[in-house]
């Protein structure tokens, strides 16, 4: 800044910031300043006295949303406003020549928006300014400059550093030269509260002297203290009462001869426990001048105190500040009902629910006006489709619709009333609002008060309970009640209900009473296109029901289509008729219209080149909005823009017989089809679908009933004919695995039952010997004779001792192994178990491949088949044994003729054949090795080869009767159809396979743990 010296205060006055903070919210600005000066920089030297440009001195008490680089354009355009000496408003600073080349106006954050109103003392001398400023234009209105104005008044009288400006301003130079720490430039890293003060003269020295003598011996030194307009109080180190001014005993409301030399905690003793003790106490400690605000309570009143500490003395400074703290409730109240009223319009204008809408204004109500309880009855008519109600017609009744904050007693203020049965009812009844400030003694003043407030009105107090209603209002500190009628055009539309701890005051009332009728109008236009909505309704439904009750196509499709235009008021709408599915080629023609008589006709044309773009989505049945032809894509565009349409809505349409077409409405402007046009045409056309099957079924009814019962009688002997086939082919697979379950028990049969026979003669031999030797033991023991010696050599008892326990466990194990076979045979068949049980899938899927071990071991040059097994832990699973077993069975075969058939089992093979079985917990519906599955109620068996893999032509129809992928003669196409029924039909569980050519097959099963009692 060339010419000016800016001292900016890094701990503000509080009492200027708050008034800054208040021209923010006046204005709804960012930015607000309170600036001092002692002149002008020009030397043309207006306004304030010519002031040379050397001596000019600035201050920035407070300053809101303003970095310090900033107060350069701040002090500049303050001059403007100190210029002119009155409330200056410039809209827009970039506008101004002399002003928009300035830095950040040229840049960020690009100030758009000023305003200044000077800052006058009591003597008239313009002192400063306050400033607000925005980076978006903007005007004042009346009461935003009332309300600036009075801020500016407020800041020239509530503050004493104002008079010490005054007094500033009248020094002459010589005086100016010996207080240099008041008009010297001061760096923004100190703060000029804490100066360093200059040499004391011997008048201060004699000043300071006070403290000892008595105040009547010097009464020309106090005679200043006497004239000043605050209560003042000096006070030694021991806290003892010095000297007490005139304006102390008037605001005290003491005599200063009784409390002079008094203890100043024992004089007042409220203040011991105070924010006035603390901060006295820190003056002293710190030696620095304090500076606060505190209420009073035994006076009832707002005390300013500025504390100027010696080292041995203490000089207290009160004012009152109660009207300037009533002044700025008053502004912060406007500012308050200002933002209410502006978050209340914003949430009824925005396009939403009535609903929605009240429930963002009670919001804004509870939490601008600080209410405990806000809510909204409405009032409910006999017929639920009226939406407009006047009292004198039908019988009303209020119910709360919206509510927030705290709940309402339902004895009190009840969610569903009739008139004159509750204050609610009352105030409907009379349509006049109710508002109480003294609802805590409601019991002392109710008689009176209703009388006074609403004279004549024929209030019946037993419509409310006087006790309860004070009991809750003292239990819960309820002071203000406030109930508005909502009336528009003398209707009663509903109730509005404010209830807070405090009372309401007149500003307040005037805003409420403004917003109920906002609320009221809001309620009415929401009614209003409510019925519109109906009455659109009606007409439909009528249209629908016209176009139901003709039986001629041509009939029903122009009535549509001239009803649809007329309603939704737009230049086309015609009919699409479209192919059928699997026709060829694709047509698209236009076959019904209406249309404006200013633009051509589309009757008769065939847009064939939208016919790939179209005709599939109304196969589909897919909705076509376009609300606007700059959204839509190329293609669409370069279609409609050379038939000067700009929006359009094509609603597909599907007869029971196959026929295809669409209603299409086209406007020449953009055009938004909101929802509710979308779902009532939606409704049209699917009756026109409805009256365009009637009129088919009209025409062919005897021809369709001839060709159904000749269908039905040719199907009902093919079904017939089908079950007897696949019961037959059923009873053919049962015996081809029953013939291979045979085969296998027959092999692993003959093995043990050889291997017993091939040493049951060694083990007889062994039985006679023994038996010979101990009959020999017995004729010569002790002494065995030398015959017994010899026999024992013969026999070679040592190999007998220790072969006949290998004989004997090689019969044990041949005997095992035929008890296996016979538990594995039966677990397998489970003949004996026809109803769900509990069983251990695993041990059912062992019995198969015990049965099948024959197929999966090697012999002679065909490889064995590898078995590899992923066990998961399953618990019992309820099921059909027998049945599952049998799928098992016909899976695990076709995986080992699938390996077979793909030469894996060959030598010449480099691949090992594989069968790979797997058992896991999932839970139904989803894939298996999901983890969002918490609580498994499934278990899921996969099973997958390596073979060549099944064609995905061929995977649609894997589980159909008959179906087969083996070679002619090797399989009957029963066992994946028979097992399908298993799964599905009997265990209510889910079987599909996956598969890629050359990659090998899997098939998944999945059975639910729990199955309900079946029978077979």
């Amino acid at each position: 800044m060339p010419e000016a010296s800016c001292a900016f205060d890094e701990h503000p006055n509080e009492a200027f910031k708050d008034l800054a903070r208040l021209a923010t919210y006046i204005c709804q600005a960012p930015v607000a300043a309170i600036v001092f000066s002692n002149g002008m920089r020009s030397s043309a030297g207006q306004g304030l006295g010519d002031t040379a440009p050397g001596q000019y001195r600035c201050w920035i008490k407070a300053a809101l949303g303003m970095s310090p680089e900033q107060f350069g354009l701040c002090i500049d355009l303050c001059e403007v406003t100190l210029d002119r000496d009155r409330l200056t408003v410039i809209e827009d600073l970039s506008q101004q020549p002399q002003l928009r080349d300035r830095p950040f106006i040229n840049s960020s954050p690009h100030y758009r928006f000023y305003c200044g109103i000077p800052l006058v003392s009591p003597k008239g001398t313009t002192v400063g300014t306050l400033c607000v400023l925005d980076d978006e234009p903007r005007q004042l209105d009346l009461t935003q400059r009332k309300a600036l104005a009075t801020l500016s008044r407020q800041a020239t009288r509530s503050l004493r550093a104002l008079r010490d400006f005054g007094t500033y301003f009248q020094r002459s130079p010589w005086q100016d030269s010996r207080s240099q720490h008041y008009l010297g430039a001061v760096p923004l890293a100190k703060n000029p509260y804490h100066l360093p003060l200059p040499a004391k003269t011997a008048a201060q020295s004699s000043h300071d002297e006070i403290s000892r003598f008595p105040q009547d011996e010097t009464p020309n030194r106090f005679s200043i203290l006497e004239t000043i307009t605050e209560a003042f109080f000096a006070v030694d180190r021991q806290w003892r009462l010095l000297y007490v001014n005139r304006r102390a005993e008037k605001l005290w409301n003491i005599r200063r001869n009784e409390v002079v030399d008094t203890n100043l905690w024992e004089t007042f003793p409220d203040l011991i426990e105070s924010v006035f003790a603390q901060e006295c106490h820190a003056a002293f400690d710190t030696q620095t001048c304090r500076h606060f605000e505190e209420y009073y309570d035994p006076l009832g009143i707002w005390l300013e105190v500025r504390l100027h500490p010696e080292p041995q003395r203490l000089s207290i400074y009160f004012r009152d500040v109660t009207q300037y703290k009533k002044n700025e409730t008053v502004l912060l109240e406007q500012s308050h009902l200002s933002s209410l009223v502006s978050s209340v319009s914003s949430a009824l204008a925005q396009s939403q629910t009535l609903d929605e809408s009240l429930d963002r204004s009670i919001q804004a109500l509870l939490t601008h006006l600080q209410a405990k309880t806000v809510g909204i009855w409405l009032v409910q008519a006999d017929d639920p489709d009226t939406t407009t109600f006047d009292c004198t017609e039908q019988p009303l009744t209020l119910a709360q619709h919206n509510h927030t904050g705290d709940s309402l007693p339902d004895d009190l203020f009840p969610k569903t009333t009739v008139l004159e049965e509750s204050l609610l009812g009352w105030v409907a009844d009379i349509r006049e609002p109710y508002i109480n400030n003294r609802l805590d003694r409601i019991g002392q003043d109710f008689p009176l008060e209703s009388a006074a407030a609403l004279p004549n009105s024929g209030f019946d107090p037993s419509v409310l309970d006087v006790a309860k209603l004070t009991a809750w209002a003292n239990d819960q500190n309820i002071q203000g009640l406030v109930l508005y009628p909502l009336i528009v055009e003398e209707r009663l539309l509903g109730v509005l209900l404010i209830c807070g701890c405090h009372p309401w005051t007149e500003d307040a009332v005037s805003v409420l009473d403004w917003l109920s009728s906002t609320i009221g109008l809001s309620v009415d236009r929401s009614w209003a296109r409510e019925a519109l909505v109906n009455r659109r309704k009606s007409l439909l439904f009528r249209l629908a029901g016209q176009i139901r009750n003709s039986l001629d196509l041509d009939t029903i499709l122009d009535t549509a289509v001239h009803e649809i235009r007329s309603l939704l008021q737009i230049d086309r709408c015609y009919y699409l008729w479209c192919s059928g599915q699997g026709e060829s080629p694709l047509t698209l023609a236009v076959t019904h219209e209406a249309c404006a008589k200013d633009i051509p006709s589309f009757l008769g044309e065939s847009f064939m080149s939208q016919a790939e773009r179209l005709v599939p989505k109304i196969w589909q049945l897919e909705t076509v909005q376009l609300n606007d032809l700059d959204q839509a894509d190329d293609e669409t565009r370069a279609f409609l823009e050379p038939l000067d349409v700009k929006a359009q809505l094509i609603l597909p349409l599907g007869t029971r017989s196959g026929q295809f077409g669409a209603i299409a409405c086209s406007h020449g402007n953009g055009r938004i089809w909101n929802d509710n046009e979308v779902e009532l045409l939606q409704a049209v056309v699917d009756q026109l679908a409805i009256a365009i099957d009637q009129a088919e079924l009209y025409a062919k009814t005897c021809a369709a009933a001839l060709a159904a019962q000749t269908q039905a009688r040719q199907l009902q002997e093919a079904m017939e004919h089908l079950k007897q086939t696949e019961a037959q082919l059923i009873q053919h697979e049962k015996m081809s695995s029953l013939g291979q379950m045979v085969a296998g028990i027959a092999h692993e049969i003959n093995n043990p039952v050889n291997f017993i026979t091939g040493n049951i003669s060694h083990a007889s031999t062994y039985v006679e010997d023994l038996l010979g030797l101990i009959d020999l033991y017995q004729r010569h023991i002790p002494d065995p004779p030398e015959e017994i010696e010899d026999e024992i050599e013969d026999i070679d008892l040592e190999f007998l001792e220790e072969d006949l326990p290998k004989l004997i466990d090689s019969m044990k194990m041949g005997a095992e192994r035929i008890r296996q076979i016979v538990v594995s045979l039966r677990n397998f068949s489970r003949l004996d178990e026809a109803d769900v049980k509990a069983v251990d899938i695993h041990e059912g899927i062992e019995s198969t491949l015990l049965i099948l071990h024959n197929r999966l071991k090697g012999k002679g040059e065909l490889a064995p088949i590898r078995v590899i097994k992923y066990y998961g832990d399953l618990p019992k699973v309820d099921c059909f044994p027998g049945l599952l077993n049998q799928v098992f069975m016909n899976i695990i075969a076709n995986a080992i003729d699938a390996v077979e058939d793909h030469g894996l089992r060959s030598p010449q093979s480099s691949e090992t054949p594989t069968i790979t079985i797997c058992t896991e917990t999932t839970c139904s519906g989803l894939t298996p090795g999901a983890k969002n599955c918490t609580n498994p109620d499934s278990v899921t068996i996969r099973i997958r080869d390596n073979g060549p893999g099944i064609k995905s032509e061929m995977l649609e129809k894997l589980f159909d009767p008959f179906f087969t992928t083996k070679s002619v003669g090797k399989g009957t196409g029963l066992g994946l159809s028979i097992g399908y029924q298993i799964i599905v039909e009997k265990h209510q569980g889910r079987i599909w396979c996956e598969s890629e050519e050359g990659t090998g097959t899997e098939f998944f099963m999945q059975i639910p743990l729990r199955q309900p009692e079946l029978d077979l």
